[in-house]
């Protein structure tokens, strides 16, 4: 069998799978030291803004929905297909920028949802604090990617946001522009000669 390097129109759509499984990856090789040798609430300093806190959270996101991870994971199931279903359906020449926010989505999601069936809970360890005290809920590395997703997103849908207030941007004067949206009034016709003909055969 004969190796054929992929289509151009198959680039994306591989780099979307590739950065998603590396999302993957890099998450639970990130998780697997705190659920191996860490206690629950077990904390270290890396600087005095940032440290490593071991936590099982068993919700989403900031711990809501607390107890429910097997079905929250069914639902990242679920969701997970669905954007692998909508990246395949997506046209070749709509650019990199959907291909990677959905690779940073799926990679997200996936590792997330990997926890929940498996453990029964999410580990999170990155902890911002400030003066020794917590001020964001813990995340970890698929929160990050999923943040990264939600950023290209926004960033894509930047230029029609702009366009579209450009459009409702009012320049001039209110009433000239009143009138130009106006229909204008239809034109009256001609008025006709009532004079009497002059007959010049009596002449």
């Amino acid at each position: 069998m004969v190796f054929q390097f992929p289509t151009p129109k198959k680039i994306p759509r591989l780099v979307f799978l590739f950065l998603a499984l590396g999302v993957l990856l890099v998450d639970q090789a990130s998780k697997y030291p705190f659920r191996s040798s860490w206690l629950v609430g077990q904390s270290q300093p890396l600087t005095d803004w940032l440290w490593l806190t071991y936590v099982q959270n068993t919700g989403a996101l900031a711990g809501i929905f607390s107890g429910n991870a097997f079905v929250l994971g069914l639902v990242s199931l679920v969701i997970s297909l669905g954007i692998v279903w909508y990246a395949w359906r997506l046209e070749s020449d709509s650019g990199w920028l959907p291909y990677l926010s959905l690779g940073f989505l799926l990679g997200g999601a996936t590792g997330n949802m990997l926890d929940r069936i498996l453990f029964g809970f999410v580990v999170d360890m990155f902890d911002f604090r400030w003066q020794g005290q917590n001020v964001w809920p813990v995340f970890n590395v698929a929160d990050i990617a999923i943040d990264i997703a939600i950023a290209l997103f926004v960033l894509m849908a930047l230029p029609e946001f702009w366009r579209d207030l450009g459009g409702l941007r009012r320049t001039g004067d209110p009433a000239e522009e009143l009138a130009e949206a106006l229909p204008a009034p239809p034109s009256e016709p001609a008025a006709e000669d009532t004079a009497c003909p002059v007959d010049n055969t009596l002449r």
